[in-house]
């Protein structure tokens, strides 16, 4: 038996040796299957078990449990509840909503923005996230993009929609803005009618319609239930770790110049003073990364790529600096895609004399191209069919496939690690 362990152990060691991130590797596989086991457990459930039920079964284990900080206020998952209940009622008697209507929402962070997505959940409505910060005709698009049949706004962007009302009352748009009272004609107030709304449950046949392939929320690309999220009105990199410590936060999401914003503070003794352990987001920069670590601990690093539209993504689960993921048998098997050339000055994918495109080797940039499956399908844009079109390419490896065009290029090293390098033509998220 001595043996039998210390032979299980050298090979550990070997494999450890030849293979440095076959554990990590081996983790990453591991949640792939028990992430696929769980959502194929849910797709088949009758009904679909959706988010909102996620929510609601919380509701029923912790429903003194913290769902929202904001400011110096916290609101249980309980209280949450009851609240979404109240604007679900309020929307279905003054908004005259119905089971798949959308409904966008022009709102900065406030925990009535989560209130009113649960709401909209609840009653079996798609949500359409506004930019609160864009205006004019820009927001008169992107409104008329995701065909709402009513826009809810704060308070304190009511004159931003004023700027397009006359636009919104020809569509038969119903405007609410969230206050007790207002005079602009065309315009409802909601807040008073959230305030005397019954917070009794929201019956479950509201939504009994709803499958998978129901349009949940309609995100805008330009350039948990079960834990506690803690809001913020705006980004302030001088507040930000005292924040942390004051909600004892444990994970942070961020996007790259956020990290770069944290390290260009004045240094302070209680740098390092905080929970949190992990952060999760994507475009940092390597020596932002370097930075980060050196100066604020060890906060392990969660950098990812993806899109809101597309088929697959990557995460950096080795901790490698400067990547977005790495290469996986195992996920490439599950979502297929390639790296292939790229002509930067026709702006389109390199092709073979047979007319496929041809992949690129370790160490050059390519394309991320993402094969198309009933796994990984690529619903499209809403209400753009030509676009949606645009960015399928055909016949990639062999006749009659079709794979999604990314628009991003990479590279992957002698490891296998993957690094994003630009984007091309006019795509921006």
């Amino acid at each position: 038996m001595f043996w039998y362990i210390i032979s299980a152990i050298l090979l550990l060691f070997a494999i450890r040796l030849r293979f440095p991130y076959f554990i990590k590797e081996a983790k990453y596989a591991s949640r792939i299957a028990r992430a696929m086991y769980r959502t194929t457990k849910y797709l088949r459930s009758r009904p679909v078990y959706m988010l909102v039920d996620r929510f609601l079964d919380s509701v029923q284990k912790n429903p003194h449990k913290a769902f929202i900080r904001f400011q110096d206020k916290t609101y249980s998952y309980a209280q949450s509840d009851k609240q979404s209940n109240k604007v679900a009622r309020s929307l279905l008697k003054h908004a005259n909503l119905h089971e798949g209507d959308t409904v966008a929402l022009l709102l900065g962070n406030e925990p009535m923005f989560l209130w009113i997505w649960l709401a909209l959940a609840k009653i079996g409505c798609s949500a359409a996230l506004l930019n609160h910060n864009i205006r004019s005709k820009s927001l008169l698009h992107c409104f008329t993009c995701c065909g709402a049949n009513a826009l809810i706004a704060g308070a304190e962007l009511q004159d931003v929609v004023e700027e397009v009302l006359p636009a919104l009352r020809e569509q038969g748009i119903s405007v609410y803005v969230l206050t007790d009272h207002v005079t602009t004609e065309g315009m409802i107030s909601l807040t008073d009618k959230i305030t005397q709304a019954s917070d009794e449950p929201i019956p479950a046949d509201m939504r009994a319609s709803v499958t998978v392939t129901s349009p949940a929320v309609y995100i805008y690309t330009s350039g948990t239930t079960g834990a506690t999220v803690v809001l913020r009105n705006k980004f302030s990199s001088s507040q930000f770790w005292d924040d942390c410590r004051k909600y004892n936060v444990t994970v942070i999401q961020y996007i790259g110049e956020t990290m770069r914003y944290l390290c260009n503070t004045p240094k302070r003794v209680s740098d390092q003073v905080h929970n949190v352990r992990m952060a999760i987001g994507n475009g940092i920069r390597p020596e932002v990364w370097r930075t980060f670590i050196k100066r604020f601990g060890n906060v392990e690093i969660k950098e990812f790529y993806g899109s809101t539209e597309g088929t697959l993504g990557f995460v950096n689960y080795a901790g490698k600096i400067g990547a977005v993921g790495r290469v996986n048998f195992f996920h490439k098997g599950i979502y297929p895609y390639a790296f292939v050339k790229f002509d930067q000055e026709k702006e389109e994918p390199v092709r073979n004399a047979d007319g496929f495109c041809v992949e690129v080797a370790r160490g050059e940039t390519g394309l991320l191209v993402s094969k198309i499956t009933k796994k990984a399908q690529f619903a499209g844009y809403a209400r753009d069919p030509k676009q949606t079109e645009k960015k399928k390419l055909c016949d990639v490896f062999e006749k009659g496939d079709v794979y999604f065009n990314s628009g991003d290029l990479f590279r992957t090293d002698s490891e296998d690690f993957i690094y994003f390098q630009d984007r091309v033509g006019d795509t921006f998220r």
